[in-house]
């Protein structure tokens, strides 16, 4: 982090300070009181494509994303009045603007100085690719379920968040419970059965589209989430491309066999609803279909006797 200092004069005085910044790796720029970057060292470059002569007397928020540009003004103004050193922000990597329109990944370390009778901060900014690229794929990691490579529990609450935002966005949810999968294990051993898990996945996979999203949720349950699916007969056409998939014939080590499948669906009015009620409701869909002896029940169908 960078300390206080106490460098020469702003502008012309900033000479015999500026050779010590260029000789940093990482970015320096100097912003004054209006947040004009008063100077910038050579790295600057290298992260935004803009060379130092380009950038003096230019406002900072050149740098930041327009979706930022507010906030970060209004945070600039607060830190030029008050703030210690500190790292920017509450996050280790963000997003600043390249010179040709694309975001960079960035660190930033601030602190103020005075010199002159004014008040400046220098921002040292460090490429933060490689720890936006390791950041990436722990989350990656965080919302992948081990043994299938599917999404987990973390990865559909997301998704899931996210498509309740969208009012206006209808979606539909299956909730799938294999039958005939517990001989496996208990015969074979869980070697072949998480192989038949792992069988099953692929399968799902290979049976949806590219924008939905395939979870395991416990040992051989599944949910699946299927953006702009808002009609029943629409739901009942996926589930059943779904569950003819998983139940083609599978062979493991010389051990051939077959599982069923079980699907409870929902559509999300527009309204919306409680992540976890979503679910539930889906969850009960799936038993009335077990309980039926039928592959697939939609959550609000009229119940006739079985």
């Amino acid at each position: 982090m960078v300390r206080h200092a106490a460098p020469p004069r702003a502008g012309a005085g900033l000479a015999g300070f500026a050779d010590v910044l260029n000789l940093l790796y990482d970015g320096a720029v100097v912003i004054d009181h209006a947040q004009k970057i008063v100077f910038a060292n050579a790295a600057v470059e290298r992260l935004f494509g803009y060379s130092p002569a380009e950038l003096a007397g230019v406002p900072l928020e050149r740098l930041v994303p327009e979706r930022f540009r507010a906030r970060h003004t209004a945070a600039c103004r607060e830190f030029l009045r008050e703030g210690a050193p500190a790292l920017m922000g509450d996050r280790p990597v963000l997003q600043a603007l390249h010179r040709r329109g694309h975001e960079v990944p960035v660190s930033i370390s601030i602190c103020n100085f005075d010199a002159g009778g004014e008040r400046y901060a220098i921002a040292i900014v460090r490429d933060a690719a490689s720890v936006s690229t390791e950041l990436g794929a722990a989350a990656a990691r965080a919302e992948t379920d081990v043994l299938t490579g599917l999404g987990n529990r973390v990865a559909l609450s997301r998704r899931l968040r996210a498509e309740l935002a969208e009012p206006r966005q209808r979606f539909g949810l299956l909730y799938l419970d294999l039958c005939r999968f517990k001989p496996f294990n208990d015969r074979y051993g869980h070697r072949i059965g998480d192989r038949v898990l792992q069988i099953v996945a692929e399968r799902i996979r290979g049976a949806i589209r590219r924008k939905d999203l395939a979870t395991r949720i416990g040992g051989d349950e599944f949910v699946v989430v299927l953006p702009g699916v808002a009609h029943p007969a629409l739901l009942e056409q996926r589930a059943s491309v779904v569950g003819d998939s998983i139940c083609r014939t599978f062979s493991v080590d010389g051990v051939i066999g077959e599982v069923g499948i079980s699907i409870g669906g929902v559509i999300v009015p527009p309204q919306g609803a409680a992540e976890g009620e979503l679910i539930e409701r889906a969850d009960q869909a799936m038993y009335e279909a077990k309980r039926r002896g039928i592959r697939f029940w939609l959550a609000g169908q009229t119940p006739s006797p079985a």
